[in-house]
């Protein structure tokens, strides 16, 4: 015990990012496995994220509902818009 009464824990020392194996590589995106920190390690350019291999399945997920909405969108609004339409001019056209 310490001397505050308190049970005093020892901490192990945090496991370190030696193994990364890449599992999946775009042209502006990577992946890789972390078997030091348990860990999968998505790279989006300078940025890194690491997250349990749980944490990324909600992250596809939630990328798929997002993807999916999105093509809703567009689709209903060609619906509302029509192939006739001024509002579907691009930038230079008249």
């Amino acid at each position: 015990m310490s001397s505050h009464g308190k049970i005093s824990r020892t901490r192990r020392p945090p496991r370190s990012c030696t193994e990364k194996v890449r599992l999946a590589q775009g042209s502006a995106f990577a992946v890789d496995a972390c078997e030091g920190c348990d860990t999968l390690q998505l790279h989006l350019g300078a940025l890194t994220l690491r997250l349990p291999a749980d944490a990324v399945v909600e992250l596809e997920s939630t990328l798929q509902r997002a993807l999916a909405a999105y093509a809703r969108r567009q689709s209903d609004m060609d619906d509302l818009v029509g192939p006739f339409s001024f509002a579907r001019a691009s930038r230079g056209e008249a």
